[in-house]
């Protein structure tokens, strides 16, 4: 009668486990590496956060609202960078009081619209009045997040990125 060898586990019941909590605790951390920053959008009053992303170093994100003297729609993209947002662009449609008219950036006027690229202005959070005659909207990967709908007029929040290593929640 021949014998078949026994079976031999390919590894103790004790060090299967410990792989599989090996294995469950590097899995945020390869999404901390892919996805490394939170975008914030948080009411200051109730220190809730409202709106949250994951984001990647580079990425952009909009802030759109209508400007409060010149009552014209204003566009500022600002990317993500080591941790701060940083202004690089702003579009508008008129000249006046509250809009840059400097050397700071390159300036264009092309088809009735006014662009400022080449901004670099660091900012670790941006805090803003939501209202409703700015109207101020958020554009975040391809979807837009008006401000009224995540809270109530009259309301102080912030705009921040913050890097997911230090979110433990």
């Amino acid at each position: 009668m021949a014998s078949w060898p026994m079976p031999v586990p390919l590894m103790s019941g004790k060090r299967a486990f410990l792989l599989l909590v090996v294995a469950l605790l590097l899995l945020p951390v390869v999404g901390w590496f892919e996805w490394p920053y939170l975008l914030q959008v948080v009411d200051i009053k109730n220190d809730r956060v409202v709106l949250e992303f994951p984001f990647r170093q580079g990425e952009d994100l909009t802030l759109e609202y209508t400007h409060s003297v010149q009552l014209t729609p204003v566009r500022e993209i600002f990317r993500v960078q080591d941790g701060q947002l940083v202004l690089v662009e702003t579009v508008y449609e008129s000249l006046g009081v509250g809009l840059p008219y400097g050397a700071e950036g390159n300036f264009e006027n092309r088809e009735g619209k006014f662009f400022l690229r080449g901004l670099s202005r660091h900012f670790s959070r941006v805090s803003l009045w939501v209202s409703p005659i700015p109207a101020q909207r958020l554009k975040v990967k391809g979807r837009e997040f008006p401000l009224l709908d995540l809270v109530g007029p009259d309301t102080l929040v912030e705009i921040r990125v913050s890097h997911r290593l230090f979110q433990l929640e």
